[in-house]
């Protein structure tokens, strides 16, 4: 579980700690909580909290592939 584990990163450092985590086993489930878009570019499946619910969110994704991170 990565909460916010980038937050204090220069983007440089970032960048290499978020594609190390990405070329780990990748039946390895990584949870990683970011309000940064560029630390989530390498996740697989996204999520968000609504009114309580957990509700996968696909609309991240589709703005992070047009957003070319």
């Amino acid at each position: 579980m990565l909460d916010e584990a980038t937050n204090s990163l220069d983007p440089e450092t970032e960048e290499l700690i978020t594609r190390y985590l990405a070329r780990l086993n990748p039946e390895l489930t990584i949870v990683m909580v970011s309000h940064r878009q560029s630390a989530l570019k390498y996740c697989d499946v996204f999520y968000r909290l609504e009114q309580g619910r957990l509700l996968q969110d696909d609309f991240v994704r589709m703005h992070l592939q047009t957003a070319n991170l």
